[in-house]
């Protein structure tokens, strides 16, 4: 099932998604929880031009999609895959993020005849925190 965003109880249940993606995907995840109110919230009529669709099984988000001016950004539960296809479906993007390493994602992405940009807009890095010194 799946439905418009409809409020802060559903912002909880986007970072429950979100802390899920973090404790499976660690940085590799492409939204943490913090992005998301942020994100949401930064400017007043944010919700009024954009477009945020809920995936729900039970009381858990397991997929959302946040259409933003013909661009969409979505997220997926890894066990979830399947799911990827029906948010494409339901925004009938211009352009779509994703990381490559999301390869259902990806997958998904590939068969709906999107193609990935050659134009690099997004620098993903991470380092070891264990050879910095305690503070």
């Amino acid at each position: 099932m799946h439905r418009p965003y409809g409020g802060p109880d559903d912002m909880v249940r986007m970072q429950r998604l979100a802390s899920e993606l973090w404790r499976r995907l660690g940085p590799r995840s492409s939204i943490h929880i913090g992005d998301l109110p942020w994100r949401m919230y930064q400017h007043l009529n944010k919700l009024s031009e954009d477009q945020v669709e809920l995936w729900i099984e039970g009381d858990d988000v397991v997929a959302w999609g946040w259409l933003d001016d013909g661009e969409l950004d979505f997220e997926v539960h890894p066990d979830r895959g399947h799911l990827a296809s029906e948010v494409l479906a339901w925004a009938d993007a211009r352009t779509v993020l994703t990381l490559e390493i999301h390869t259902d994602s990806v997958r998904a992405l590939e068969d709906a005849g999107y193609r990935a940009s050659r134009e690099k807009w997004y620098e993903h890095m991470v380092r070891s925190l264990q050879s910095v010194p305690d503070p």
